[in-house]
């Protein structure tokens, strides 16, 4: 413990002495434009090539002069922007650890996910609750697909929804990772169904499964479906539109997800021979959980 703590002190006293060098840095920056008379043409003259010196070294990565003060400060930025990433990083041991308990459900599984919470007891997140609060504090730089201005997601055209709903999920899932990691301190046992980004999650999945709605009367393409008719379009339009949504939520085709076929996660069809309760058994077979 006292090597750890020896070491983390050596850290913070390297880190302290880059800030001061940094500041130093752009002292001496701000000392040479107030000394230079923007009246004189030689003056402009040699900032405008200490300028040009400044590119050609930023962009020859082979360098081998003495480096300007430029240099070193994007050298001392970069180390600064190292050291506050790995402050920020979760080994991926600890995430996959945190998320044991976890059983996560992709797909359209709202309603098998109640089911298996209301028997075995455990707290179910629902990402379409929560998705849409983390929404309105979300930042347009790096959230854009939660801040989308747009009238309604049914109001889009079929191939942008879709668009936009994967960004959605790219931008939520790190605040559902952080509600995770505080869920788990409360609950014994989690289920999380629908959206999140399978690329980010996936390596700290112990438990899950995707479900693949291939009801012949599926809820959200038929209101996506009924939307498109009262818009003020032609006949034809309309057509046009429900059979390209109809391609591109894959209705009637029963294709293998992306999270089966990249990342071997089991897929439960759920059909119209497959009631809530069933495909909720078969969920709970493959998780290995039974009622007290």
């Amino acid at each position: 413990m006292l090597e750890v703590l020896g070491n983390k002190v050596v850290d913070s006293d390297e880190e302290v002495a880059l800030l001061h060098e940094m500041k130093e840095i752009i002292l001496s920056f701000i000392r040479l434009i107030k000394k230079a008379d923007f009246t004189k043409n030689s003056d402009v003259r040699l900032l405008y090539d200490k300028a040009k010196e400044i590119e050609s070294q930023l962009m020859n990565v082979g360098y081998s002069g003495n480096p300007s003060p430029v240099h070193r400060l994007f050298e001392v930025a970069e180390k600064l922007e190292k050291k506050a990433v790995s402050r920020l990083l979760i080994p991926d041991n600890v995430l996959k650890k945190k998320f044991q308990n976890v059983y996560f459900i992709f797909g359209d599984g709202a309603a098998v996910a109640d089911e298996l919470g209301r028997r075995y007891g455990f707290f179910v997140y629902h990402t379409c609750d929560n998705r849409w609060r983390y929404a309105q504090d979300a930042d347009p730089q790096f959230q854009p697909g939660l801040c989308r201005n747009v009238p309604g997601y049914f109001a889009q055209d079929p191939e942008d929804a879709a668009m936009w709903e994967r960004e959605i999920a790219h931008d939520f899932t790190p605040m559902a990772i952080m509600d995770l990691i505080q869920l788990t301190g409360n609950h014994e046992k989690i289920i999380y169904e629908n959206v999140i980004d399978i690329d980010s999650i996936i390596p700290f999945v112990t438990y899950g499964v995707v479900v693949s709605n291939y009801k012949a009367s599926d809820d959200f393409c038929e209101r996506y479906e009924n939307e498109i008719h009262l818009r003020d379009i032609s006949e034809e339009e309309k057509d046009k539109l429900v059979r390209k949504a109809n391609m591109v939520w894959g209705k009637g085709k029963r294709a293998t997800p992306r999270e089966t076929t990249q990342y071997g996660v089991k897929q439960i069809i759920w059909d119209d021979k497959s009631t809530v309760e069933k495909t909720a058994d078969m969920i709970a077979a493959y998780f290995g959980l039974s009622l007290k």
